[in-house]
C-alpha cells in the first residue's frame, strides 16, 4: 500500500489528487475508490491506496482508505454519488414554504388595514374642515376678494393675510398651515389672527 496526502478535493465532482513522496506527478483519486469510509475525504487527509498505472502515463489510486478512520461495519458501502442525487432532489419542507407565504399574507393584510390612515393623498371630503370653520368666524375674511388660485402654495408668495386665507380655503396643495390650526402664515402675515 502507498501513502500520500490529499492535496486537492472537489466535493461536487467527487475526485481529487494525492501528493506522494517519490512520485513526480500527483495521483488521481475518485470517490468510488473510497468504499466503506464513514465520511468524504478532506484536503490534508492521509490516504492509503494502491497505484494503478494507466496506458496514457497517468496514475490512479484504487482500493483507498483514509488513515485513522475505521471502515464502516455496514455491508453496504456509503454511496457518495447516490447521496448527491438525494440531496439535489430533496424537496423543501412544508415549513420552509408556509412561513414565507404567511409573512407575505400578513404584510398585505397590515398594509391594507393601516395604510389608508397614513395616506397623504386623501380626498378633501375625508379631511376635517378646520380651515373653513376658522375663516367663517373671522370678520376680516372676505370671500368676495379679487384673489384667484394662481399656483401659489407657500407663505413667501403671499402679499397679505387675506390672500393667504383665500388660498388656504380655496386652492389645492397649499403649504401655509404647518401646525394645522386653520390659521395660515402665522409668522409672516396673520400674526394677530
Amino acid at each position: 500500500m502507498e501513502k500520500g496526502i490529499l492535496k486537492k478535493w472537489d466535493n461536487i465532482k467527487g475526485f481529487g489528487f494525492i501528493s506522494v513522496t517519490g512520485e513526480p506527478k500527483d495521483v488521481f483519486i475518485h470517490i468510488s475508490s473510497l468504499k466503506l469510509m464513514p465520511r468524504k475525504p478532506r484536503v490534508g487527509d492521509t490516504i492509503l491506496f494502491q497505484i494503478e498505472h494507466q496506458p496514457n502515463g497517468k496514475t490512479k489510486a484504487y482500493n483507498c482508505s483514509i488513515q485513522g478512520l475505521p471502515p464502516t461495519s455496514s455491508n453496504k458501502p456509503y454511496n457518495h454519488s447516490q447521496q448527491r442525487k438525494i440531496d439535489r432532489n430533496k424537496k423543501p419542507s412544508v415549513l420552509t414554504i408556509l412561513i414565507p407565504a404567511l409573512a407575505v399574507i400578513g404584510a398585505i393584510f397590515l398594509y391594507q388595514t393601516f395604510a389608508p390612515q397614513y395616506s397623504t393623498t386623501e380626498s378633501p371630503s375625508l379631511l376635517p374642515n378646520i380651515e373653513s370653520s376658522a375663516f367663517e368666524n373671522s370678520s376680516s375674511f372676505s370671500t368676495s376678494s379679487n384673489f384667484s388660485c394662481e399656483g401659489k402654495t407657500h407663505c413667501s408668495q403671499m402679499n397679505s393675510c387675506e390672500e393667504a386665507k383665500f388660498y388656504l380655503a380655496n386652492c389645492p396643495n397649499t403649504k401655509m398651515d404647518g401646525d394645522g390650526d386653520g390659521v395660515p402664515c402665522e409668522r409672516q402675515h396673520c400674526t394677530s389672527f
